[in-house]
C-alpha cells in the first residue's frame, strides 16, 4: 500500500500518489517518449519523481511544444516554486518518429571540481539502422 525508499541502512515508506503517475530513475525520461504525442499537442502532464537518495518524492510537470525542425521539445520542471528556485528546468528534444531523445540542456550528475552541480548541453546521434 505504499513505495519503500531506501538508501543505504536509511528507509522510509511513503504513500503512493493516488492522481499522478509515479516514476523513479530514467523514468522522467520514458515517461516523457511514452506521452510525446501529448507533450507535442503543448499538453502539460504531471508526475512524481522518487528520489531514493533523498527518501522522498518531488512533483513534476512536463511541458511539451513541437519545433520548427520537426523536434519535440520537453521541459521538466519540479511543481514547487521554491524547488524550481534550487533546480532549474531540465530540457530534452525528441524525435517523434523514434522516441529517442537528441539533445539534452540542464544539470548534470557529474560534479564540477569544486564539487557544484555542472550545467551541461548534449547531442545525442544515433547510428543509421539502414546502413547496418
Amino acid at each position: 500500500g505504499g513505495l519503500r525508499l531506501s538508501d543505504g541502512e536509511r528507509a522510509k515508506i511513503l504513500p503512493l500518489p493516488r492522481d499522478v503517475p509515479l516514476v523513479a530513475g530514467q523514468g522522467l525520461d520514458r515517461y516523457a517518449r511514452a506521452q510525446l504525442d501529448r507533450l507535442a499537442r503543448g499538453e502539460v502532464l504531471e508526475v512524481s519523481l522518487a528520489l531514493p537518495g533523498r527518501l522522498d518524492t518531488f512533483g513534476f510537470q512536463l511541458r511539451g511544444e513541437s519545433l520548427p525542425n520537426g523536434l519535440v521539445r520537453v521541459r521538466f520542471e519540479p511543481k514547487s516554486f521554491f524547488l524550481r528556485l534550487l533546480a532549474p528546468s531540465l530540457e530534452g528534444e525528441y524525435d517523434p518518429a523514434t522516441r529517442r531523445l537528441v539533445r539534452y540542456v540542464g544539470v548534470s550528475n557529474v560534479a564540477a571540481e569544486d564539487g557544484s552541480p555542472q550545467k551541461v548541453e548534449i547531442a545525442y546521434s544515433y547510428p543509421d539502422p539502414a546502413a547496418s
